[in-house]
């Protein structure tokens, strides 16, 4: 028997000689023990599905500019933040969805819903559906889904992780205060039951669980929410100006309006050009609503009591590894865009399963277009991480094909040594393009990141590209 195994049987022991002081005394001591004992033996396990178990995990990423990005966008009298979740938006909507939603249409929409973030109504929502519609079928639809969001959010404790929800979601979720003229939502101005169709069948699909908390009233949340329904209502970029106005029908059917949005997209586009996201961040930790459940009680004294300790694990890691630890033979070749080398690579056994690094789509290059003729990466698989992109190369065999959903930690293919390879390992690249928005070699900086500010980590902050 093992040390550690011998002072759990004295401390249980102990426990039972004591009687009922014992069991008030020796089970945080048993804690102590268990959990370091865990901690030693097996720190994966502790660090992940513990961690998880506990309801301690990243919370999402946020978005930023590059530095001079963000000068050129505040020089211009424009919002850095609305650019940077525009860009982080327009990119998941691609990468999801295969749709292109220039910058300036949702910074347009973003001003004229609600004033760049600052008006989000002053009314409550039954009082404003009622004005609006009355009593009739509507009103009862308007309802029924400002209630189905109401539960939402509860569920993901958005009047408790954003303070600026919590100003307008009342006390226990009983109802919200919206614009008035028909109770529309937060900052993108939604009437409830768009406000849903976006939550269920846009947001929802996000690995980003602020993203699918369906927070209106987040700057992230609105951009992908402002994205996602102008593809739903058909809306290019590429279309000409007077087919953006017929799109945009679907949000606003007074034409004056849809032709001052798109002429203020005109004028957006026109300063802000194309930006580069170069940093992303989270919370260390989401804070479960932990106390409304007997197992949610246990957790939270447990958690409480690791941290006084020291032993309270860490959030997991937003990009876990590619590879299993044993499959992982050393790093071959570092990031370094000075030599060219626009990824990490991890050396490995030819036939070793290569890993998703996070939840995400399968994005495929589309055909013809330079990553998809680019023959020096072998065989790929690119996943669209709701913003962020990573791509896996040179690899043997490869199990998964585009717009299939995969998780953590699902394998995706196998060890290689495909393309321009001198020997097998994966090439691991971090972008915020989508693979079709790269034309030639110059393009991949800027484009791809460096890996390790996203491998392993929960709450990176912005750095310079």
């Amino acid at each position: 028997m093992d040390t550690g195994r011998r002072i759990l049987v004295v401390i249980i022991a102990l426990s039972l000689l004591l009687g009922v002081p014992g069991l008030v005394l020796v089970p945080p001591f048993l804690l102590w023990v268990g959990a370091g004992y865990a901690l030693s033996v097996a720190p994966e396990w502790y660090q992940s599905d513990f961690a998880r178990w506990l309801g301690i995990t990243c919370g999402g990423f946020d978005f930023a500019l590059s530095p001079a990005d963000e000068a050129r966008i505040i020089a211009a009298g424009l919002n850095p933040d609305a650019a940077a979740n525009a860009a982080a938006a327009r990119s998941w909507c691609k990468s999801i969805f295969g749709s292109t939603i220039d910058l300036g249409i949702q910074m347009a929409i973003f001003q004229y819903e609600s004033g760049n973030g600052t008006n989000m109504g002053s009314c409550d929502w039954q009082e404003a559906i009622e004005r609006r519609w009355g009593n009739s079928n509507q009103a009862a639809k308007e309802k029924a889904a400002a209630q189905w969001l109401l539960n939402h959010w509860e569920k993901y404790g958005v009047r408790e992780n954003n303070p600026t929800a919590r100003a307008f979601i009342y006390p226990g979720y009983g109802g919200y205060i919206g614009h008035c003229s028909a109770a529309e939502i937060g900052m993108g101005g939604f009437i409830p039951t768009t406000a849903k169709s976006v939550c269920q069948k846009g947001l929802a699909k996000s690995g980003d669980d602020d993203v699918k908390s369906c927070d209106f009233w987040s700057v992230k949340v609105t951009f992908h929410a402002i994205a996602y329904w102008l593809h739903a209502i058909g809306y290019r970029a590429e279309l000409s100006r007077n087919e953006k106005i017929a799109a945009l029908f679907g949000w606003n059917h007074d034409s004056s309006y849809r032709n001052l949005l798109v002429s203020r997209a005109e004028e957006i586009n026109t300063i802000v050009g194309d930006v580069s996201i170069v940093g992303s961040g989270g919370s260390s930790a989401s804070l479960e609503n932990l106390l409304t459940s007997p197992i949610g009680v246990i957790k939270y004294a447990v958690r409480w009591f690791l941290e006084q300790v020291g032993l309270l694990p860490e959030a997991p890691g937003w990009l876990a590894m590619p590879l299993y630890p044993e499959d992982l033979l050393g790093i071959s070749q570092l990031f370094d865009p000075q030599s060219g080398h626009y990824g990490k690579d991890f050396a490995c056994k030819l036939g070793a399963p290569v890993l998703a690094v996070a939840d995400g789509v399968i994005v495929e290059p589309s055909p013809g277009t330079y990553m998809d003729r680019e023959p020096a990466f072998g065989n790929q698989v690119w996943i669209g991480h709701g913003g962020l992109f990573t791509q896996s190369a040179h690899m043997k065999d490869v199990y998964v094909h585009g717009g299939e959903v995969v998780k953590q930690g699902q394998v995706i293919g196998t060890c290689g040594s495909t393309g321009n390879s001198t020997g097998p390992h994966v090439h691991f690249a971090v972008a915020d393009k989508h693979p079709d928005e790269f034309v030639n070699w110059r393009d991949m900086n800027p484009g791809f990141l460096d890996p390790d500010l996203y491998l392993g980590t929960c709450g990176v902050q912005t750095v310079e590209a």
